[in-house]
C-alpha cells in the first residue's frame, strides 16, 4: 500500500513538473527571418544546382539556397565562392551572385523573383516596365546605374570592416536583414501596411549581420528626424494631388520615409565618388543650403511645394532619383512628383534636365500660355526676383532670343539658342559659368 502511495506521488509530481520539462519558448524571429531572404513563406528559393534539377527540398529562407557549405550537395559536386556560396560573389556591372535570383527568371530561383523601380515602389507608376534588379543594371534600358565596380573599390578602403572581395551590393543591403518594400508584393506600389525596410547604412556595417541594423526603421532615421528645423516636403504620387509618397498616404512630413541624404552621403560625401554637399549652409540649396528670398514669389515653385516654406525645403535623393539605375542619365527618374517627364533626359543636350527640372519648378508654359515646356525665360529674366536683366542677350545666347513672356513679347534680337541647363545647373553649382559683368555669385542647385 505504502508502495502504491510512493507510486502515485511519483506520477503526480511528473505530471505536475512535466510541462516545465516540456516547455519550448517561441523562437526569436530575429533579423535573418524577417528579412525578405529568410522568410519562411516567401524568402530565397534555389530550384537548381549548376543548372541541374531538382533542387532539394530545402525550405523557403533556408540557408543552404545561398551557401553551400561542403561543396557538395546530395553528392552533386559545386563550386562556392567567397562566403560558400554557389556563384561567384561579383564578377561585373551585371554578373555574380545576386544577379543570378533577382532576374526575373526561373534560371536559379524556383519563383521568378521581381524588384520595381522606385518610380513603381514608391511613386506609385505602376505602368513602368522596369522588373528587376538585373535590367536596371544593364545598359540598355537603363543608360546610367551606380557603377558597381567603384562601390567595391570604394568600401574596400574604407574603415567599415568590407574588403576588397565584398559584393558592392553588400554596401547597402545587409543579405541577411533586408526587407521587402513592399513586403511580398512586387507589382503593387507600396502602402502604408505592406511596407519594408531594404537598406543599411555601409558606415555602420559590421561583420557581424546581426549587429548591422537596417537603417530607416527606426527613430532618427526618418526625412523628418534630417530635416529638423528644415522642412521635408513629399512629393506627390502618381496622378494623384491627395496622396503622396513613398507610400500613397497622406502623411507629408516624411516620418515614414528613410532618412536617404545621410544614408547616401556616406559615401557621396567623399570627393572620390561624386562628392555632394548636402549638409553645409554653403552646399546645395536642394539641401541644407537656404534659397534666396527676396519677394513672395521668388522660388516659383508647384504644388504641393509653398513659397511660404521655400526656404526651409530639404529634398530626398530619392525625390528625384533612382536607387539602381535609370534609362535617363544621372539615374533621373521618369515619374517625379505625380507626373511622367514631360521628355528623356538621355543625351549630352544639358537642356534636356529641364524636364526634371520642371515638375517642381515654374517653366514658361506654366507661367503663360504662350510659352513653352520646357523654356525658363521667365525664372532668369522676368519673375519677381529675376537674377538677370534682359539685355545684351548676345553675352550668353550669342545672337539672342526674342522675348515670348517677358516684357509683352516680340522683343530681343532672335535667333540665339537656350543655354545648356549644365552650365548652371549642378550639385555645388554656381553662375560662374556667366560672364563676369552678370554674375550673381548664387548658389544654383
Amino acid at each position: 500500500m505504502r508502495d502504491r502511495k510512493k507510486m502515485l506521488l511519483i506520477v503526480l509530481y511528473t505530471l505536475l513538473l512535466l510541462p516545465a520539462f516540456l516547455r519550448v519558448d517561441s523562437v526569436s524571429a530575429g533579423p535573418y527571418l524577417d528579412s525578405a531572404h529568410g522568410d519562411i513563406l516567401y524568402g530565397v528559393d534555389r530550384n537548381t544546382i549548376d543548372g541541374v534539377t531538382p533542387f532539394p527540398d530545402y525550405s523557403k529562407g533556408n540557408c543552404a539556397h545561398c551557401h553551400e557549405q561542403h561543396a557538395s550537395i546530395e553528392g552533386q559536386t559545386t563550386a562556392p565562392s567567397d562566403y560558400l556560396l554557389f556563384y561567384d560573389n561579383y564578377i561585373s556591372q551585371t554578373d555574380g551572385v545576386c544577379f543570378k535570383c533577382h532576374d526575373n527568371t526561373t534560371t536559379y530561383a524556383a519563383s521568378a523573383v521581381v524588384n520595381r523601380s522606385y518610380s513603381f515602389r514608391a511613386g506609385g507608376w505602376t505602368t513602368d516596365t522596369l522588373n528587376d534588379i538585373l535590367e536596371a543594371f544593364t545598359d540598355p534600358p537603363s543608360i546610367s546605374s551606380h557603377n558597381l565596380g567603384n562601390i567595391q573599390s570604394f568600401i574596400a578602403t574604407q574603415s567599415w570592416g568590407f574588403t576588397s572581395n565584398s559584393n558592392p551590393c553588400v554596401a547597402c543591403h545587409n543579405p541577411h536583414s533586408a526587407q521587402g518594400d513592399p513586403e511580398n508584393s512586387p507589382n503593387t506600389a507600396k502602402t502604408s501596411a505592406s511596407r519594408g525596410w531594404p537598406v543599411s547604412r555601409p558606415s555602420l556595417h559590421s561583420t557581424d549581420n546581426l549587429a548591422w541594423g537596417l537603417w530607416g526603421d527606426g527613430t532618427g532615421e526618418k526625412m523628418s528626424d534630417y530635416a529638423g528645423a528644415l522642412i521635408y516636403q513629399a512629393p506627390y504620387r502618381y496622378n494623384s494631388t491627395t496622396t503622396f509618397e513613398p507610400d500613397g498616404s497622406n502623411t507629408q512630413n516624411g516620418s515614414n520615409l528613410t532618412d536617404f541624404p545621410t544614408f547616401c552621403l556616406d559615401c557621396h560625401s567623399n570627393s572620390s565618388i561624386d562628392f555632394i554637399d548636402w549638409y553645409a549652409a554653403t552646399g546645395d540649396k536642394h539641401g541644407k543650403m537656404a534659397a534666396d528670398a527676396t519677394g513672395s514669389n521668388y522660388l516659383d515653385i508647384d504644388t504641393p511645394y509653398t513659397n511660404a516654406n521655400g526656404g526651409q525645403y530639404v529634398l530626398s535623393c530619392t525625390d528625384c532619383h533612382e536607387p539602381h539605375g535609370s534609362p535617363n542619365t544621372r539615374m533621373i527618374r521618369k515619374e517625379v512628383n505625380g507626373s511622367l517627364l514631360a521628355g528623356p533626359v538621355t543625351t549630352t543636350n544639358g537642356r534636356e534636365t529641364g524636364y526634371l527640372c520642371r515638375q517642381c519648378h515654374t517653366d514658361d508654359r506654366d507661367y503663360s500660355s504662350s510659352g513653352s515646356v520646357n523654356s525658363w525665360e521667365y525664372v532668369h529674366h522676368c519673375a519677381p526676383d529675376y537674377p538677370y536683366s534682359q539685355s545684351s542677350c548676345s553675352n550668353c545666347h550669342g545672337a539672342g532670343l526674342a522675348r515670348v513672356v517677358c516684357g509683352g513679347g516680340g522683343g530681343g534680337g532672335g535667333g540665339g539658342q537656350p543655354i545648356d541647363c549644365n552650365n548652371c545647373h549642378f550639385h555645388g553649382s554656381d553662375d560662374s559659368w556667366a560672364p563676369a559683368s552678370l554674375r550673381t555669385g548664387r548658389g544654383t542647385f
